[in-house]
């Protein structure tokens, strides 16, 4: 039984991880290539780590997040403005929630 709903969990982080990896490719590898002159570094954590998802990160800076929920809408997090139009034009559905969060750094 255990194994079956790691099984499951796994089915369905691959599902939501369909749905929205080759949008999310494109539009960041496109704003890599063309605006920074960077390649993409993208980095999975599956499950069964408590909130599994992907990372695609410029030059070593984050720029996106899509973070895979168990219960509600998966979440799209843009850490880059420029990329928030074009990844909420291209993920309209109702099983993603695209969204920014200005990140900061702050050296204290």
């Amino acid at each position: 039984m255990v194994r079956r709903a790691a099984d499951e969990r796994g089915w369905r982080f691959e599902r939501a991880v369909a749905r929205v990896e080759a949008a999310i490719d494109e539009v960041v590898a496109g704003h890599a290539t063309s605006y920074v002159g960077r390649p993409v570094q993208r980095r999975t954590v599956a499950p069964p780590r408590p909130l599994p998802g992907i990372t695609w990160s410029i030059d070593g800076e984050l720029v996106v997040e899509f973070v895979h929920r168990t219960e509600g809408p998966d979440q799209v997090v843009v850490h880059d403005l420029s990329l928030l139009d074009a990844l909420r034009k291209r993920l309209r559905s109702r099983h993603v929630e695209v969204s920014y969060v200005e990140t900061t750094w702050d050296a204290d």
